[in-house]
């Protein structure tokens, strides 16, 4: 829309100081963002000297398109008011400081309504939070002159972008996002659950060397990274993406035993001051880790390793019971959840142990029969010597002439006839009289090719 007066130009240049960008206005089409302002094209009257006023440009927020878009709005029109707040908007108080609007109350016996404000640029001591109490027409009645002086200047701004934040509003925004994550994981969308844990996650990444943090700004980032990591591995399980889930369960794992060696000092002090137990942080978190991991070892068929985390998730439960310490009723699910584990697993590495044993006898089961062969070729090595001595010895007596020798060669046959009788048993073949001296050579070279088997 294109809005242009020119009886009021005079009036314009004079109030073109309340116009401030990254602020909210009422306009006739409801609330608009001014995110922008250029300089007019338009060419001036040739018998005027006065400049042209600048163009503003207004994202209009109540009004969407049917591509889901807002409309913008170009106007010359300097005099728009601010908006009244909104619940979940961010202001600016003055010199007070920057915020968000958490409440808006009915103020009984007066026309204005008090707005409830939450400080994000600063802090109480330790991890308390401020609240401002302001009424509504503190964010309307803005002069012009003293908007950005007047510690009364209370006016509705746009969200800062994450890299505009300093740390103090990325750790609001991070347990926004967390908390916003946490509904929409229990409806079982687990990607736009996912998404959000990971922006939170992306808020804080790299905070804790920040020479603005404090000990109680390094306790929020140790409590975000840790759940959300977490809560991001628990999606990714949802999903069956077992390699993202074991990767995110590892960085929170790092986390608490990076926490647990710095037991006792001021960052575990205020974790426990803020109401974290151990059994809830080395325990309940850590655990959860355990677990996430030792079922992604499962997916992959590592039985073995995650038998062994699970285990070592098992002695914490058990070290917690036996401290006489409150078991948290996470804590008891999650004992329940280990011993189903491990039996689980158990008899699945039993099945796979099972199938490999029988997958290795049908390979080498035949090494007792091959071993009966074997005997069995060396006897009819010897008989086939003592056939061949039989047969000298033979015809040395008959040359002689003393002897006869009709008696032995009829037993050296007979012995030869009940090898290969015995020979054709083993190996289910037959051989002819002119095989026999190829016997030895064969037998041998097989005795020896099947020697390791």
């Amino acid at each position: 829309f294109w809005i242009h007066k020119p009886f009021s130009i005079s009036i314009q240049l004079l109030c073109y100081k309340r116009m401030k960008k990254d602020s909210y206005y009422d306009t006739p089409f409801g609330r608009g963002l001014l995110y922008n302002t250029k300089d007019n094209v338009n060419k001036p009257s040739p018998d005027s000297d006065e400049e042209l006023p600048k163009i503003h440009c207004m994202k209009l927020e109540d009004i969407t398109l049917a591509d889901g878009k807002h409309p913008t709005l170009y106007t010359c029109q300097n005099n728009y008011s601010h908006c009244k707040p909104r619940v979940g908007d961010d202001v600016v108080l003055g010199t007070i400081g920057r915020g968000f609007v958490k409440d808006i109350r009915r103020n009984d016996g007066e026309e204005d309504d008090i707005v409830q404000v939450e400080l994000r640029s600063w802090r109480l001591a330790g991890r308390s939070c401020v609240q401002i109490y302001a009424p509504v027409s503190a964010f309307v009645n803005v002069d012009c002159d003293d908007a950005a002086t007047d510690v009364n200047h209370y006016i509705v701004v746009r969200k800062n972008r994450v890299f505009e934040m300093d740390i103090y509003e990325r750790i609001e925004h991070a347990k926004e996002l967390k908390k916003k994550a946490i509904p929409v994981f229990v409806t079982g969308d687990y990607v736009q659950a996912l998404n959000l844990f990971a922006q939170a996650v992306h808020a804080v990444r790299m905070q804790q060397h920040s020479p603005d943090s404090t000990n109680e700004m390094r306790a929020d980032l140790v409590e975000i990274m840790i759940t959300c990591s977490n809560n991001s591995a628990t999606c990714y399980a949802k999903l069956n993406r077992w390699e993202e889930a074991q990767q995110n369960a590892r960085n929170a794992l790092l986390i608490i035993d990076a926490l647990e060696n710095k037991r006792g000092l001021k960052v575990h002090k205020t974790l426990r001051q803020g109401g974290l137990s151990d059994l809830k942080i080395f325990g309940e978190w850590r655990i959860k880790s355990l677990l996430i991991i030792a079922r992604a070892e499962g997916e992959q068929q590592e039985y073995s390793m995650a038998i062994v985390r699970l285990k070592k998730a098992l002695s914490i439960t058990r070290a917690g019971s036996h401290a006489g310490a409150k078991v948290l009723p996470q804590l008891a699910k999650q004992d329940l959840e280990i011993r189903r584990l491990i039996q689980s697993y158990g008899e699945r590495q039993k099945l796979i142990f099972t199938k490999e044993k029988a997958r290795a006898k049908a390979m080498f089961g035949n090494a007792s029969t091959s071993t009966k062969k074997d005997d069995t070729s060396i006897k009819a090595d010897q008989l086939h010597n003592e056939k061949k001595q039989s047969r000298e010895k033979s015809s040395t007596q008959t040359e002689g002439g003393g002897f006869n020798n009709d008696a032995p060669v009829q037993k050296s046959h007979d012995k030869i006839e009940d090898i290969k009788e015995c020979k054709d048993d083993d190996t289910h073949t037959s051989y002819s009289e002119s095989e026999e001296e190829d016997f030895e050579a064969t037998s041998l070279s097989w005795h020896e090719e099947h020697r390791e088997a």
